[in-house]
């Protein structure tokens, strides 16, 4: 909902008070994921250029349970109004799917990596599957309505908002207990990139190439004057610059932002694609780039163990697939009195999902398997919005139909 307009190069990133930032940077957090699924090319020198977050919110010394042996969660059929159901759903104590054979890094591309507060514009899941050779690349909507507990607040830790603000609120661990929360999956670590080593990671390897349709060339042409001209086509190679913009525009269809998530994943698969074909010195160019800019979770012993088993498994050959969470039918689009619009006096729009759905959903995709039951009293947040169960400025609930 933001606008973008740039005047320089330089101030391609900083006009709008960094508002302009909120692109598909996350492809940036590829780098470093590259380097743990694809040997990591001189990785062991490299390490220090990353800043470990000590206070990790995995467990490596932990261990998981048999899948089969999950205990079923139910969802919510007595809620009165969406705040109530999104926070018992959010807080109803069901174990959270994970797999010794499945490795769930959450990728966030922040506009300012170094005070832990800029905006997590940019969410995707990175699930690894190594019993399917299978790698899922799932954007979270960084607009959906969400419960969260922000412990260090002053005032009302616990509210309900965009999901985004999490991570403005509360950085890393809330942002992932958040999204545990909401889709009842184990989180096992995080990486965090800065914006600012987007463009020359990009050409650092070489380019990306993608498909582009007409209608996005013509777009992307009309828009804009400081790239050179992109053309249209089933295999188009875009450098640095030119795959920024390609990240940023969300109004050149009726997708919007959804369609702005869709070439967040095209973007990282073919990153991905660009470092299987890549040199060892550009490997090595593109980890002095981006290494300086990333933040994560995982300790060096971590990332060690990881490349060895991923140089032992190829995990750089596996099958990628994308998704969006929610999928299309498990959200609405709405106005609300968020917790933060209730601040701002104003409604904010968001995403209302019925998270049982969707957090069932992807269980499946990313395991197979599902601990969540649907019953036949099932009410959804969709359907408790459309009977106008919403916040109202006052923070009570409205009620009637909208």
């Amino acid at each position: 909902m933001e606008k973008k307009e740039k005047r320089t190069f330089k101030q391609f990133f900083m006009d709008n008070n960094k508002r302009n930032l909120k692109i598909t940077i996350t492809v940036v957090c590829v780098v470093l994921a590259l380097a743990i699924i694809g040997g990591g090319i001189y990785i062991g020198n490299k390490l220090g250029l990353i800043t470990i977050d000590h206070g990790s919110n995995g467990d490596p010394e932990g261990t998981f349970a048999p899948e089969e042996q999950f205990d079923a969660m139910y969802d919510v059929s007595d809620a009165s109004s969406i705040d109530s159901l999104i926070t018992a759903w959010a807080k109803n104590g069901g174990e959270k799917y994970s797999s010794k054979n499945v490795i769930n890094v959450l990728l966030i591309g922040v506009d300012d990596a170094e005070s832990n507060s800029g905006r997590s514009d940019a969410l995707i899941l990175l699930s690894l599957n190594k019993r399917t050779k299978k790698i899922t690349l799932v954007s979270f909507l960084r607009d959906s309505y969400t419960y969260m507990n922000i412990p260090d607040a002053a005032r009302n830790p616990e509210r309900c908002c965009k999901l985004n603000h999490s991570y403005r609120w509360g950085g890393y661990p809330v942002l992932i207990e958040t999204l545990e929360n909401d889709y009842k999956i184990e989180i096992d670590h995080y990486i965090s990139v800065d914006f600012k080593s987007f463009p020359k990671l990009i050409d650092a390897l070489g380019g990306v190439t993608l498909k582009i349709e007409p209608y996005e060339a013509e777009y992307i042409n009309r828009t804009t004057t400081r790239i050179d001209k992109i053309q249209s086509g089933d295999a188009v190679k875009l450098n640095g610059a030119q795959a920024l913009v390609y990240t940023r525009i969300r109004h050149v269809d009726a997708a919007g932002d959804l369609g702005r998530t869709a070439r967040q994943r095209t973007i990282i698969t073919a990153l991905i694609k660009s470092a299987q074909g890549a040199s060892l010195g550009q490997l090595n160019n593109a980890m002095d780039i981006v290494l300086p800019n990333v933040h994560t979770n995982y300790g060096k012993g971590e990332i060690i163990s990881l490349l060895t088993q991923a140089f032992a498994q190829k995990w750089m050959n596996y099958d990628i697939a994308q998704m969006v969470m929610p999928s299309e039918g498990n959200y609405v689009a709405a106005k609300l009195y968020t917790y933060y619009g209730r601040v701002a006096r104003m409604q904010l729009d968001t995403w209302v999902i019925d998270y049982p759905v969707a957090a069932r959903e992807l269980q499946l995709a990313l395991y197979g398997k599902t601990n969540i039951n649907i019953g036949s009293d099932h009410v959804s947040a969709i359907d408790l919005y459309n009977q106008g169960l919403v916040p109202t400025l006052g923070g009570s609930t409205a009620s009637g139909k909208r």
